[in-house]
């Protein structure tokens, strides 16, 4: 029998959407398939289970170039953040971890090798813990740089230089600034 990859995405609640991206699950992922890890401006937290029953937790930082994967990880869950989580949930400055990871502490929120039992039990955990991390009070302009998104940009940006896409840090913070 063949294992094919098993991959699943679950978007969070409004309540820490200003923070999570999303939750997602790989199974079955090992060094015969090719990967490519394409930055998306994301910041990625990895929970994964060694073969000897342990559990790793990684923070994967932004990227700015894509990545070939050769780690020895079946399957993994993991936590999607906007990167203002890291300075508001886990408390250092993202510049911390630009192109590059940090190994998470053991026992990491209280995770344990059976919360990777269930895609939903660990979605629902990560939940609850993220909310007894929340501040509470955020900068509104750092919650709104996020909240933007995509298709504010491009129109933002065909607009004023065409179809070219170029863009700076001026046009950025003139969409969340205005």
């Amino acid at each position: 029998m063949e294992n094919h990859l098993d991959f699943q995405l679950i978007h969070p609640d409004s309540s820490i959407r200003d923070f999570v991206y999303c939750f997602s699950s790989l199974k079955n992922f090992c060094n015969e398939h090719d990967a490519v890890v394409i930055p998306n401006g994301k910041v990625d937290l990895i929970f994964s289970r060694s073969k000897d029953n342990r559990l790793q937790t990684v923070l994967l930082g932004l990227e700015s170039q894509p990545k070939y994967p050769s780690q020895d990880v079946n399957d993994f869950f993991s936590v999607s953040l906007h990167p203002v989580a890291v300075e508001y949930i886990l408390g250092f400055p993202i510049a911390d971890i630009l192109n590059s990871g940090k190994l998470m502490p053991d026992h990491f929120w209280d995770f344990h090798p059976d919360d990777l039992n269930d895609f939903a039990g660990f979605c629902s955990k990560v939940t609850q813990k993220i909310h007894s991390l929340l501040p509470e009070k955020a900068d509104p302009r750092k919650l709104k740089l996020f909240k933007t998104g995509k298709s504010a940009l491009v129109s933002f940006q065909k607009r004023y230089y065409g179809a070219r896409g170029r863009s700076t840090g001026i046009l950025i913070s003139s969409l969340v600034f205005l």
